[in-house]
């Protein structure tokens, strides 16, 4: 599967020596500037392929490729970005990681994005791309329509993971709905957030033991 298991834990192979094999992935972080990926999504990365011992949950070639508007070097964003990300496998990690500055706005920056993405991708496999939309709204739209026509996986699956809020109401979910299905099929997309029924799921244990309809059901019998 496109996010399936790889080979042995901590991979320490050079960036050059990372071949596509039978399957490899990379993953693409739009706004890999801002909080959400310093504080969440690279630790994350890190414990996906690193945190399960013997079996790491993301492909052991998986390549990392931020996407900004800021203009960094790839030692400053590193240092910015990834401060989060501690353990024994962290310079690994680093290896993985690299960035691409660009508009959003801008098809030849996703055509450079596309390019190097090829440069990662080394014959051999299939090479699945998954783009983390972590972006303001109202660049959705624009961000899958422009992956859509320059930088979909040519040998492997596209996947899109679009990060809250999807629209205000019905008719801004409606128009969202439209732009990002009208590019990519429901299979390909994932939308996501993370704040949605939060206060519910924290309080599952508490509405089960304090409801007397819930209790008998979600019991080891039933």
């Amino acid at each position: 599967g496109l996010l399936g298991p790889g080979g042995p834990r901590g991979s320490k192979l050079p960036v050059a020596a990372m071949t596509c094999g039978a399957e490899s992935l990379s993953v693409v972080i739009f706004g890999a500037t801002g909080d959400l990926a310093k504080k969440k999504l690279f630790p994350a990365l890190y414990e996906l392929l690193y945190g399960c011992p013997g079996a790491p949950l993301l492909p052991p070639t998986t390549r990392i490729v931020g996407y900004g508007r800021a203009a960094l070097e790839l030692p400053a964003f590193l240092d910015k970005q990834c401060s989060g990300v501690t353990g024994p496998h962290r310079q690994s990690f680093l290896e993985r990681v690299t960035y691409v500055r660009g508009r959003y706005d801008r098809e030849e920056d996703f055509a450079k994005l596309n390019a190097h993405l090829k440069e990662l991708e080394l014959d051999g496999g299939a090479c699945n791309r998954l783009f983390f939309l972590s972006v303001p709204p109202t660049v959705f739209a624009m961000v899958c329509e422009k992956v859509h026509k320059q930088a979909r996986a040519t040998t492997g699956a596209t996947r899109i993971v679009i990060e809250k809020p999807f629209g205000r109401d019905s008719r801004s979910f409606a128009e969202l709905d439209a732009a990002t299905s009208g590019a990519f099929l429901e299979k390909e997309l994932f939308r996501i957030d993370h704040y949605l029924a939060k206060e519910k799921v924290l309080n599952l244990l508490a509405f089960r033991f304090a409801n007397q309809l819930y209790e008998p059901l979600w019991n080891r019998q039933h």
